[in-house]
C-alpha cells in the first residue's frame, strides 16, 4: 500500500471513530422520555367541557384557585373537540388569543402537529392538576368590529374552572375595555361614514393587549372603585 493510501485511509478512520464518538456523546446528552398520553382523550374531554359549561350564578373562584392550571380559550376548545366555531363576535381571535393558551393545548388543536408531538402534549396536559378555560360571554366593541357606533370597546367573560373529568367547579368573572385615550382618539377620528379598517385593528388590537393584562392580575382580587368594577351593559 502507499504512503499516499495509508494516509487517506487513517483519515477515513479518524473521521468514522470522531463521528462514533460524537453521536454517542449525543445520545448520552438525552434527557429522559417525556411522558405521552392519548390525544382522543382530551378531544373527549374537551367535549365533556363545552357541554357542562355552567349557567350564571355558577359558584365563585377565589385567586388562588384558579392558579396552577393549564389554560385554553373557548376558541381553543372548540378545536380540539372538533367542533365548528360559531361565526360570533365572542369567538373571534383578538378576544381569544393563543397567548392564553397552554402550548400543549396548541399542539392538540393544530391539525398539522404529529402524531409523535400530539402525544407529549396529552402527556403534558394529562398531569396538569386542572383545567383552566377563558369563555368570552359579552362583547360590546362595535369600533373594533367595523360598526359605527362611536363608544368605548367592553367586554367581559369567565375564566371556568374545570376538574380532569371535565366537571365544571368554579368560575372568576372577569371584565375589560379598551384603553380610554386609544378609545377617545379612534372616535375623534372616525369622521366618515364608516369605520376605518386600521381603526378597528387598532382598538381590536388594543382590545387584546388589555385582555392580556387582565388575565395576567386575573390571581389577584378584582379591582375596586375603578370602571372595570361596574357590571356589563343590558
Amino acid at each position: 500500500m502507499s504512503a499516499r493510501s495509508s494516509a487517506r485511509s487513517l483519515s477515513i478512520a479518524v473521521l468514522a471513530l470522531g463521528l462514533g464518538v460524537g453521536a454517542a456523546g449525543a445520545g448520552c446528552k438525552r434527557g429522559p422520555k417525556r411522558p405521552q398520553g392519548d390525544p382522543a382523550a382530551f378531544v373527549a374531554l374537551a367535549k365533556t367541557m363545552i357541554a357542562r359549561i355552567p349557567p350564571p350564578g355558577a359558584p365563585e373562584c377565589t385567586g388562588e384557585q384558579i392558579l396552577g392550571g393549564a389554560s385554553l380559550t373557548a376558541r381553543t376548545m372548540l378545536q380540539i373537540a372538533k367542533h365548528p366555531i360559531p361565526d360570533a363576535p365572542e369567538q373571534r381571535e383578538f378576544v381569544n388569543p393563543p397567548e392564553l393558551d397552554a402550548p400543549a393545548f396548541r399542539v392538540l388543536a393544530d391539525d398539522k402537529a404529529s402524531d409523535a408531538d400530539r402525544r407529549v402534549a396529552a402527556g403534558e396536559l394529562r398531569a396538569a392538576p386542572f383545567y383552566l378555560v377563558y369563555l368570552i360571554d359579552h362583547l360590546d366593541v362595535p369600533m373594533a368590529l367595523g360598526i359605527k357606533e362611536l363608544k368605548r370597546g367592553f367586554a367581559s367573560g369567565r375564566a371556568i374552572k374545570y376538574d380532569k373529568a371535565g366537571n365544571a367547579q368554579c368560575v372568576r368573572v372577569f371584565l375589560w375595555e379598551n384603553d380610554r385615550k386609544v378609545s377617545d382618539q379612534a372616535i375623534a377620528k372616525s369622521d366618515r361614514a364608516r369605520i376605518d379598517p386600521a381603526i378597528a385593528k387598532q382598538l381590536s388590537d388594543d382590545l387584546t393587549a388589555q385582555l392580556l393584562k387582565r388575565i395576567a392580575a386575573l390571581g389577584a382580587p378584582p379591582p375596586l372603585g375603578t370602571e372595570m368594577a361596574k357590571k356589563p351593559p343590558d
